[in-house]
């Protein structure tokens, strides 16, 4: 009698077996699929968009980019989501071939709340001589990629440079910040004047300078050369110490940073250090800032954007009850260019 169940039940896991071949007992036969994304308007790729297809998921690059392989060969519906988008998503049918690689460009509607620009994010957290600490500005840089570029429901793209940062980052030296600042004036290739630069800095600063992981130099005169061919405003928030003499006047060189059509938000004025909060791994300047994004407390006016003008009013406000530390803004012809934007 056991021997007899033994049959059975290998009988029946035969039929399991055959049964999930596929195709009423056929082989099941499969194919990938790249594609970009793009919006209609202007041909700009859409960044970190969700992708969706026979229950498998993946996100565009910087490039609009996306690929998935191993789907069963069928029809299916391509569901493409980001807040950017018209409704928050956009669905077109796509056939995946056998054995083969369906290439695909899919042009999208902009939701209209996110005319106005992408914003473009360079972060960068250079720790002290004496190395990382529990408060060491790798963590400020983090907090802010986390919350100011991966929080902006309308970002475009960013890069964090932090020293061992793992998988995605870079190590703040010169080269490298210069470099992504190369990246995103490609980014940014469609020369839009509403596209947005934001350069976030924390650690060691001087008179006119800011230091790389190497202790080298970055002079005022040198960082606006690098910025000066981004099609749009560009703002620059500065956290460490003596930061407001980045654009006091008395440049280090001919090409000063203090050119008028640049943004700068400053933690410090001259002879003043960036102080470390009690409660948490960041820097005061640090903290109010991404308090004020966060709460969307820094959006005086509700418009769903807050501005570097917005976020002085509400950092300065914060640190005279917190701290002896007060910041700076040089407001530049684009005071109101965007540093953060969020759907209302």
């Amino acid at each position: 009698m056991i021997k007899r169940y033994k049959y059975l039940f290998f009988l029946v896991l035969v039929a399991v077996v055959f049964t999930g071949c596929g195709g009423g007992g056929g082989t099941t036969y499969y194919g990938n699929i790249v594609g970009t994304v793009f919006y209609q308007d202007t041909g700009e790729p859409v960044v970190n968009a969700e992708i969706v297809i026979a229950r498998r998921s993946t996100h565009t690059n910087r490039d609009g980019q996306f690929r998935l392989d191993n789907i069963p060969a069928d029809a299916y519906t391509l569901t493409i989501r980001h807040p950017s988008i018209l409704n928050g998503v956009w669905t077109e049918g796509v056939t995946i071939p056998s054995n083969s690689t369906r290439s695909a460009d899919f042009g999208v509607p902009r939701n209209p709340d996110s005319v106005g620009g992408t914003g473009y994010y360079i972060v960068i957290g250079v720790d002290y001589p004496s190395g990382p600490s529990p408060m060491s500005p790798r963590y400020d840089a983090r907090a802010v990629y986390e919350d100011l570029y991966r929080g902006n429901e309308l970002a475009g793209g960013g890069r964090l440079l932090v020293s061992s940062g793992g998988q995605g980052t870079l190590e703040p030296t010169k080269s490298n910040i210069r470099s992504s600042i190369d990246e995103a004036i490609k980014w940014a290739r469609n020369r839009n004047s509403d596209d947005y630069l934001v350069i976030y800095f924390s650690g060691d600063s001087g008179q006119n300078h800011l230091k790389d992981r190497n202790g080298t130099w970055i002079t005022d005169g040198e960082l606006e050369e690098w910025v000066r061919t981004f099609p749009g405003p560009v703002t620059l928030i500065l956290d460490g110490n003596e930061s407001f003499t980045f654009v006091d006047g008395e440049e280090l060189s001919a090409q000063a940073f203090k050119k008028w059509d640049y943004t700068v938000l400053a933690g410090t004025l001259e002879r003043q250090s960036s102080g470390a909060t009690e409660n948490s791994d960041l820097s005061w300047f640090t903290y109010h800032l991404l308090r004020g994004v966060t709460t969307r407390s820094a959006d005086y006016n509700r418009d769903g954007d807050i501005t570097a003008s917005e976020l002085y009013r509400y950092t300065d406000e914060a640190m005279k009850l917190d701290v002896h530390q007060t910041p700076f803004l040089k407001p530049g012809y684009y005071a109101d260019s965007v540093v953060y934007r969020y759907k209302r």
